[in-house]
């Protein structure tokens, strides 16, 4: 799995295959290339590429041409996504300006302030080996270390450890 955050393209994502193949680019369905501004990529094992843009998250399913809309309901305007992270199920969780989204998975959802999160613009999410994630706010709050069971929102006992915070700068 690959993963890039903060990274800030504009217009679009370009794949440069290995060797001496052609480079592709691919743009988002519905929006201009100014509007397409990616944030943070995340690569799945299928070949599925996620990129978190200032408008939401996107999806490009394997052998498509342009990225799709993928936002759930609920969220602000301008959804900014600014990283993923996958559990051991394989559910993708990305974090944003409207919390922490399930985007995959039998139940989609969003995760918010009434849910238990502090704030609901997260900047920043690593996946630790038990399971659970920890999730770094964009303004004063900091990080919590949570864990999604279902359809809740569970804040996970235990301290976050500065390794664990290194990792979200």
């Amino acid at each position: 799995r690959a993963v890039a955050s903060n990274v800030r393209f504009v217009g679009g994502v370009t794949h440069f295959p290995p060797g001496d193949g052609v480079p592709r680019r691919y743009e988002a369905a519905g929006t201009t290339p100014a509007e397409f501004e990616v944030i943070a990529l995340h690569l799945r094992p299928d070949g599925e590429v996620w990129a978190g843009t200032s408008l939401g998250p996107f999806r490009l399913a394997p052998g498509a041409s342009a990225f799709q809309p993928a936002a759930l309901l609920g969220g602000p305007p301008r959804d900014g996504v600014y990283g993923f992270a996958e559990n051991g199920r394989g559910e993708l969780f990305a974090v944003g300006r409207g919390g922490l989204q399930r985007l995959t998975g039998d139940a989609p959802r969003r995760f918010t302030q009434a849910d238990r999160l502090k704030h609901d613009f997260l900047a920043s999410i690593v996946r630790l080996p038990d399971d659970s994630f920890v999730v770094g706010y964009r303004e004063a709050p900091g990080v919590d270390r949570v864990r999604v069971s279902g359809d809740r929102l569970e804040l996970a006992p235990g301290a976050v450890l500065g390794e664990e915070i290194a990792v979200l700068v």
